[in-house]
């Protein structure tokens, strides 16, 4: 199986200032690269070959280890991704955003997550976890595993029990 995906993030803070970057991941089930690109250089640069099989947390891993092509700021809205389920590349999108990303904490609680929890909870949020309310949710989750983590001895129950709350919460402003 081939696998192809591509992330895009240009900005412009200012007349003149414009910038682009796309980083794409290119593999199958033995192997895999990752290339870059920008609007600087419009060669593409080979950043990484590796073997074995391409999946959403190996690219996640990836970007976070690439500094050369990280992101600083909170350019979630600036970037697109191509080649991924929705709620996949709204984690890729944070992981991009590493230097003073804004959803540093929130990812890494995700990651400890299975994927079927992370996708069900995507769905509440219209799949895109890295939406304004989305990030504002699971920052408050975060934020209650840590008040409860050395009081409570399984802090999965606790995040667990936290989304729970969050989920019937969201469905009442909804109405």
């Amino acid at each position: 199986m081939r696998v192809n995906v591509t992330m895009n993030c240009g900005f412009s803070p200012a007349p003149g200032l414009d910038w682009s970057v796309t980083v794409a991941f290119i593999g199958n089930s033995r192997s895999y690269r990752v290339w870059s690109q920008t609007d600087q250089d419009p060669r593409r640069v080979l950043l990484k070959q590796s073997p074995g099989p391409l999946g959403w947390r190996r690219m996640i891993a990836d970007i976070r280890e690439l500094d050369d092509v990280g992101l600083g700021g909170d350019l979630l809205s600036e970037i697109e991704v191509e080649g991924l389920p929705k709620w996949q590349a709204s984690l890729l999108k944070m992981a991009w955003c590493k230097f003073e990303g804004p959803a540093d904490e929130e990812l890494t609680f995700l990651l400890g997550l299975p994927d079927d929890t992370i996708a069900r909870l995507a769905d509440r949020f219209g799949g895109d976890l890295a939406s304004p309310e989305a990030l504002q949710a699971l920052k408050s989750v975060v934020q209650r595993g840590e008040r409860t983590q050395g009081i409570e001895p399984d802090a999965g129950a606790a995040a667990k029990r936290a989304i729970e709350q969050l989920i019937p919460a969201r469905r009442r402003r909804l109405r």
